[in-house]
């Protein structure tokens, strides 16, 4: 580090001035800092900026899920128990409209009167959704879940 500063301090102190080197090293290792952040290999096979996408997507399958957890305990304070009913729930399509990458019929919900657990497979929404499959429960605990998981709990999606 002491280079760098002696090359920076070459230049006209009296005006405050850098060698044109010294300036020429900074910009280089600027960039070099920069290119290193954005194409850092998030996977073997993507870029920073691709995994960045998939956490992009994902964040809103969570804000979703995070809806539907809200509705649940609303209604169990009101009815003290939960419900896998979208329509006792007061949740149709609509409220999923603004999704940009997650469609309606990506959410899900299976439960009895004592918990619930809320479904998203990305399957069912836009293609960048696809492979994202999230269960959230009544306690609050997400997790990632499999097809197969989702399948096998035959939730009902929302209309």
């Amino acid at each position: 580090m002491k280079w760098l500063m002696a090359i920076l301090a070459k230049g006209n102190k009296e005006r405050g001035e850098f060698a044109l080197v010294g300036l020429m090293i900074v910009i280089i290792i600027v960039g070099v800092l920069a290119a290193r952040a954005l194409y850092k290999p998030y996977l073997p096979h993507q870029s920073v900026y691709t995994g960045s996408k998939k956490k992009a997507h994902t964040s809103e399958a969570i804000a979703s899920l995070g809806a539907i957890k809200t509705a649940e305990n609303v209604y169990y304070a009101v009815n003290g128990c939960y419900t896998p009913d979208w329509g006792k729930l007061g949740m149709t399509s609509d409220d999923f409209a603004y999704n940009q990458w997650f469609l309606p019929g990506c959410f899900g919900l299976t439960g009895s009167r004592t918990d619930f657990t809320a479904w998203c497979n990305g399957d069912n929404g836009k293609k960048q959704a696809k492979g994202i499959y999230l269960k959230l429960t009544h306690d609050g605990k997400l997790e990632a879940c499999t097809l197969a998981d989702i399948i096998a709990a035959e939730p009902t999606y929302v209309l």
